[in-house]
C-alpha cells in the first residue's frame, strides 16, 4: 500500500467519506483549468469543501470577546508554476452564536494543500466560508506568505455583520 493510499484511507475513514467524496478529494486525478491568457495547465481540483467546518454553541453570545486561530505551516499550490505556497494564516473573529471546532478547521485548510489557487483567493475563499459558517459579529483573515524570489505578501480581508446590516 503506498504512503498516498494510506493516507486517503484514514483521511477518509476519518472524515466517514463516501466513495464519491473520496473521488473528488485533493489526492484524486488532476482536472484542466484555463488561464486569462489562453494556456492550460493540469492542476488538482480547487474545490475547497466548506462542509468540513464544523461549529459549536457559542456559551458567552452577550459578551463580545476575540477568538484568534494562527495556522503557521499552511501550505498550497501556486495555479501559475506548481510551485508550493507556504504561509502563516490568522483568523480572528468575534463570535455571535456559534464557534469554529479546531480539528475541523484543520482538515478544511488540508483541501488547500495541492490546490493550484491564488493568495489573494485563498484568503477570499475563506472568509465567505468562516462567514458562511459562522455568522460572526466580526471577521478577520490574514494570510502572510514566505519569500519567493525576494517578494512576500500579506493579503487582508475582513467582514462585519453591523456594516453589513447597515448596507440592506
Amino acid at each position: 500500500m503506498t504512503i498516498k493510499s494510506l493516507f486517503l484511507l484514514l483521511h477518509c475513514r476519518k472524515l466517514e467519506c463516501t466513495e464519491n467524496q473520496r473521488e473528488n478529494s485533493i489526492l484524486n486525478p488532476k482536472t484542466h483549468i484555463t488561464y486569462h491568457n489562453g494556456k492550460t495547465e493540469t492542476q488538482k481540483q480547487q474545490q475547497m469543501k466548506k462542509e468540513l467546518l464544523e461549529v459549536f454553541d457559542n456559551q458567552f453570545p452577550d459578551r463580545n470577546y476575540t477568538i484568534e486561530i494562527v495556522n503557521p505551516e499552511f501550505t498550497s499550490v501556486c495555479p501559475k508554476t506548481g510551485l508550493p505556497d507556504f504561509g502563516t494564516i490568522t483568523i480572528r473573529y468575534i463570535p455571535d452564536t456559534s464557534c469554529v471546532e479546531l480539528k475541523s478547521l484543520k482538515y478544511y485548510y488540508l483541501e488547500f494543500r495541492n490546490a493550484g489557487i491564488f493568495y489573494e483567493n485563498i484568503t477570499n475563499t475563506i472568509l465567505d466560508h468562516m462567514i458562511e459558517v459562522l455568522q460572526p459579529r466580526e471577521l478577520t483573515v490574514k494570510t502572510e506568505w514566505k519569500a519567493r524570489g525576494g517578494i512576500t505578501e500579506t493579503v487582508t480581508v475582513s467582514y462585519s455583520a453591523q456594516q453589513q446590516n447597515n448596507r440592506h
